[in-house]
């Protein structure tokens, strides 16, 4: 492929580098009690596969923040998508819990490498004034999978057993890419520097930038309170507003398509009113949706608040993302690394505080959460300084 060819790649390559990390939640989401069946092991036991994931994605990711100063990140983000189709065909060939363990704990690897670099490649190839609308790209992706996937996985389990999914659905992801990366991102795109001192020196670099510093520790407030809506926003749906176990598949189309839409004009809403205001804004609105919607019991209200916090969600993400992406552009790969670093532990918080709160308060309890996104809105206000803006 000739290079004047292979820059038309770039755009498609990265999209599709972020959306890999999507099919193998999907397979356990769907399918997780066919999983636990089929190695004869508890639900919760299985649910453990999850754990695995984030546990070595938050490891890889602190090592990544070293590799990332050090080697390019077009090298980086190729050994992670060689790491998810090692994942996906392991894990299909898995023949007990434990190697199904071990096989699906690659795809932590593959995401603390393929994420922050894909964002990185965003900021070293593509002109600041098409970098927002990339981003918002890398989640509505992951909607678009999720809305899609879904049907496609479950008609593939009802034929050839849930196994099957790793090589059908997830594993031409992580090949396509594969292919997409390596033939279209060229080999200079990428920051490398090398040297003990230099990787010293950048940690410096980084961790005294109050606006980058700020910029991760939103990650971690938005993130912790976005988790309660993934986790516990459809069992609340059917739990307390009464809605059907028939009907509750409707909320994922929902969510997902709200998601989708959010990331989109989210794109477009940063390059018209700015990264900062659209990600201040968005916790700000996100932390009261959340407190909204889990302390109301009518369904359509309710509804409607979550898919409005789906939508505002997905525009935060791509503002943050891009936020963070310019407060040190020398070390773009180390930066965005730390932000994934920050994504799992809000996460983690997030999930474990969150259902501390959901056994001793209710649901009422729960969606205070949302506080957590208000606090991000207010250090986003006092604490981050964008990069672009004069």
């Amino acid at each position: 492929m000739d290079e004047k060819k292979a820059s038309r790649f770039i755009k498609p390559a990265l999209v599709l580098s972020r959306v890999t990390a999507q099919p193998h939640g999907l397979v356990t989401a769907l399918l997780l009690i066919e999983i636990a069946q089929s190695f004869n092991v508890p639900i919760g036991v299985a649910g453990q596969l999850s754990t695995a994931v984030s546990t070595v994605s938050i490891l890889v990711s602190v090592v990544m923040s070293f590799l990332a100063i050090k080697y390019s990140y077009r090298s980086l983000m190729l050994v992670g998508l060689s790491f998810f189709a090692v994942s996906f065909v392991g894990s299909y060939l898995a023949q007990d819990f434990t190697s199904m363990l071990v096989a699906f704990s690659f795809i932590g690897v593959a995401i603390a490498m393929v994420n922050p670099m894909a964002g990185a490649l965003v900021g070293n190839l593509l002109p600041e004034n098409e970098r927002a609308k990339i981003i918002s790209w890398f989640f509505a992706g992951m909607a678009l999978c999720v809305l899609f996937g879904s049907p496609y996985i479950t008609f593939i389990a009802g034929l050839w057993g849930w196994k099957t999914n790793f090589l059908l659905f997830a594993l031409p992801f992580a090949l396509v890419a594969l292919l997409l990366v390596y033939a279209a991102v060229p080999r200079t795109g990428a920051q490398g520097v090398s040297g003990q001192t230099s990787v010293v020196n950048g940690f410096r670099e980084i961790l005294s930038n109050r606006s980058a510093v700020s910029c991760i520790l939103c990650s971690v407030l938005t993130e912790a309170s976005w988790m309660v809506t993934p986790v516990f926003g459809v069992t609340y749906m059917r739990q307390i507003t009464g809605l059907p176990l028939s009907l509750s598949w409707l909320i994922l189309v929902g969510t997902s398509t709200s998601f989708m839409i959010g990331s989109l004009v989210g794109g477009r809403l940063v390059g018209r009113l700015g990264r900062k205001r659209i990600a201040l804004y968005a916790s700000l609105a996100l932390g009261f949706l959340i407190v909204a919607y889990l302390n109301i019991s009518a369904p359509l209200v309710s509804a409607v608040l979550l898919f409005l916090g789906c939508v505002v969600s997905s525009a935060r993400y791509t503002a943050s993302e891009s936020l963070t992406l310019e407060q040190v552009p020398a070390l773009r790969g180390s930066v965005m690394s730390l932000s994934s670093i920050a994504l799992s532990l809000g996460a983690t918080i997030g999930t474990s505080l969150g259902g501390l709160l959901l056994l001793s308060y209710g649901y009422g309890g729960l969606g205070f959460m949302g506080l957590f996104s208000v606090c991000a809105a207010i250090l986003y206000r006092v604490g981050v300084l964008d990069p672009t803006q004069s």
